[in-house]
C-alpha cells in the first residue's frame, strides 16, 4: 500500500507515479500492490493514518531524500519495524533500531531481509498466525459449520 499522494511541487512526481503504475502492470501486481491516490487523489486523512499502522506488518521507507524522518517517529509509536534507505536522517533518528539499506542494494535482497524478518521474529509470526487462524472466514469454516453439520448435536 502506497499512501501519500504525489508531491505537487516537482513535476517528476506525476513521472513517478507513472512508472509505479506501470511497473504494478508490468509485475501483474494489480491486485497486491495499491496506491491510496487513485482512490483518495487528496490523501489520507489524518486521522486515518493510525488505521493503516495497525494493519501495516512493517514500514518500508524508499524515499531518496528525507528531511526528518516523521514516518520513523510514527511507525515505532505504533511498535513497527522499520526498513529504510540509507540516509543521513534516518540513520541519526532511528540509529541501530532501523534496519537501514544502502541505496545501491537490489529489491530481491531487500525483499528477502524483510521476509527473513517475519519468518524470524515472534511478533511477526504470532500475528500472521492469528490473522489466518482467527479470520471470521476461518473460523466459520474450521469451527461454526463443523458445529452445524454435527449430528451430535440436540435437536430443541
Amino acid at each position: 500500500m502506497i499512501t501519500g499522494p504525489p508531491g505537487l511541487h516537482s513535476p517528476a512526481n506525476r513521472a513517478y507515479l507513472e512508472e509505479l503504475r506501470h511497473l504494478r502492470t508490468a509485475w501483474g501486481l494489480e491486485s497486491a500492490a495499491h496506491l491510496l491516490c487513485e482512490s483518495m487523489p487528496e490523501g489520507l486523512p489524518e486521522e486515518a493514518v493510525a488505521d493503516f499502522y495497525t494493519l501495516a506488518d512493517v514500514v518500508l521507507l524508499t524515499s531518496q531524500e528525507e528531511g526528518f524522518g516523521l514516518l520513523v517517529l510514527e511507525a515505532s509509536l505504533a511498535r513497527l519495524p522499520v526498513f529504510a534507505n540509507s540516509l543521513p536522517p534516518l540513520e541519526e533518528l532511528g540509529g541501530a533500531d532501523v534496519s537501514l539499506f544502502p541505496k545501491t542494494e537490489g529489491p530481491e535482497d531487500l525483499a528477502a531481509a524483510i521476509a527473513r524478518f517475519m519468518e524470524t521474529d515472534p511478533v511477526a509470526r504470532l500475528r500472521r498466525r492469528v490473522r489466518q487462524q482467527f479470520a471470521w472466514s476461518t473460523l466459520i469454516q474450521t469451527r461454526l459449520i463443523p458445529l452445524i453439520e454435527d449430528d451430535h448435536l440436540p435437536v430443541p
